[in-house]
């Protein structure tokens, strides 16, 4: 998931409880743009409705990604290898 902020370089922090204690540490960090890429199988569905309220979703264009990355993304979204599959078929995929 692609996250945009509107402060540049802004640290996301996250209070988590360790041994009984409740601290304050740092979760992630956008960029000199305003974005930053979260893997999303590391959150909680409560973590995510947190981040979509208070930041903006960004969709990732698929057109801009390479070959590998297509590959990749129709792997995950089907279950089946992309491999000798034309990148137009795999677009025509991932978009419809």
């Amino acid at each position: 998931m692609k996250l945009k902020s509107k402060v540049p370089n802004r640290v996301v922090n996250r209070r988590v409880n360790r041994f009984g204690r409740w601290y304050v540490v740092q979760w992630f960090k956008f960029d000199d743009k305003g974005y930053a890429d979260i893997d999303e199988s590391k959150l909680t569905k409560s973590d995510i409705n947190k981040l979509k309220a208070k930041f903006d979703v960004v969709e990732e264009d698929l057109k801009d990604l390479g070959y590998k990355e297509l590959q990749i993304k129709y792997a995950d979204k089907t279950g089946k290898s992309a491999v000798g599959m034309k990148k137009k078929d795999i677009l025509k995929e991932l978009e419809g």
